[in-house]
């Protein structure tokens, strides 16, 4: 997989649009702090762990029109920029061997930034974006018994 560090001025410039965009105000976000965003659910990471799962994700955003994907760890100042194709093996969390070592939160998202995937220390995993929240809840019937933390979808009913 293509991975490239990106220059500091750029990796803040995205960092700062992304916190506007997503109403990110701290070192973390949704569920361990609120956001205004009401398109965003938040996982429990098992739920979402798994091949098949991932798989989805990276088959949603393909068909999306997404072929790079920008990622950065809340509390280091540089991005990345990951390239996406079919053929992208190791994705999202799984695409640094050092990410579960080291506890980070992190984040990926587009240069679009209409959607949002962002993983916990606490092992939750957020997704934010309206039309990857709607394919989602289509996609995985049993999504909203997996919401533990989540407190803006109710468990119940949706």
């Amino acid at each position: 997989m293509f991975k490239k560090q990106l220059q500091l001025k750029k990796s803040l410039l995205l960092k700062e649009q992304l916190n506007s965009i997503w109403n990110i105000t701290g070192y973390y976000w949704y569920p361990l702090s609120q956001t205004s965003r009401d398109d965003v659910i938040a996982f429990d990471f098992s739920y979402i762990n798994i091949e098949l799962k991932i798989d989805f994700l990276k088959n949603c955003l393909i068909r999306h029109g997404v072929t790079d994907i920008y990622e950065y760890w809340a509390g280091k100042e540089l991005c990345y920029e990951n390239a996406l194709t079919q053929d992208t093996k190791q994705l999202f969390w799984n695409s640094d061997p050092y990410f579960f070592e080291c506890y980070n939160e992190g984040f990926w998202f587009s240069k679009q930034r209409d959607w949002i995937i962002y993983f916990t220390h606490e092992e939750t995993c957020t997704i934010g974006g309206e039309w990857l929240i709607a394919i989602v809840k289509q996609e995985w019937q049993d999504w909203n018994i997996n919401i533990k933390w989540d407190t803006k979808n109710d468990k119940l009913f949706n």
